[in-house]
């Protein structure tokens, strides 16, 4: 009768284990997640130089070959409007010393910012005929065109052909314009320069403006060519707040 009474029991406890175990209710929750990643693109503007070459006039943004005594009168066959706008010419004589040539154009289109102006991946600059002490200027501006702020965190300068050395004898001189702030002016080596451009923050649609001079110096040699590249690169650049 104990042995029975033991297994009464057993099998008791073994009903109350299995009630336990499919007593248990569960329930699920889902957390749906979306991450969109923002973007680093980063455009560049040639806004001309200070240099389009010996004896031309200019009118506003076009330029009209001189040919016209020394005395300074206005080419006879380009006729200023007789009403508003009225136009001002620059007259250039065509004994000017200055005999080189600065012009630059735009690459392959990157983008615009909301509805400013179209922004290039690289500029071309062409110095034709300089000497030395002659110092032309790019004016330039770098857009953040991305979601994200930029820095310039590096000026890489690749010399491509320079048989005699010309690069050598060039130093630059800019102004810097960063958003939002007043020009900062300085000169130095391409180091010296990407130091300067490298201080500002550049906001998503903000623009740097740079006017960027090249000083050859009297070293420069004569008939010679030079080809190189200098490249600028932005990097994100935002905290964690």
């Amino acid at each position: 009768m104990r042995k029975i009474g033991f297994l009464v029991l057993a099998l008791v406890l073994a009903l109350g284990s299995l009630g336990i175990g499919y007593a248990k209710w569960t329930d699920q929750l889902v957390l749906n997640g979306t991450v969109n990643t923002g973007s680093v693109i980063v455009g560049i503007l040639d806004e001309g130089t200070t240099d389009d070459g010996p004896n031309f006039l200019q009118q506003g943004g076009l330029l009209f070959p001189v040919n016209s005594p020394v005395d300074g009168t206005k080419d006879p066959r380009v006729v200023p409007q007789e009403t508003p706008p009225f136009t001002t010419w620059v007259w250039v004589s065509p004994v000017d010393k200055n005999v080189a040539s600065t012009i630059s154009v735009n690459g392959e289109t990157k983008g615009a910012c909301a509805q400013g102006p179209t922004y290039y991946a690289s500029v071309t600059e062409t110095v034709d005929n300089a000497y030395p002490f002659y110092a032309p200027t790019i004016n330039l501006s770098i857009a953040n065109l991305g979601t994200v702020p930029v820095k310039i965190d590096a000026v890489v300068l690749n010399v491509i052909s320079d048989p005699k050395g010309v690069l050598n004898c060039i130093v630059f001189a800019w102004t810097i314009t960063p958003p939002g702030l007043s020009p900062v002016v300085g000169q130095g080596t391409l180091q010296d320069f990407k130091d300067a451009i490298g201080k500002w923050q550049i906001d998503p649609c903000d623009v740097m403006g740079i006017d960027l001079t090249e000083i050859f110096l009297e070293c420069t040699p004569e008939d010679s060519d030079a080809s190189f590249t200098i490249t600028i690169t932005a990097s994100q650049w935002n905290e964690v707040q």
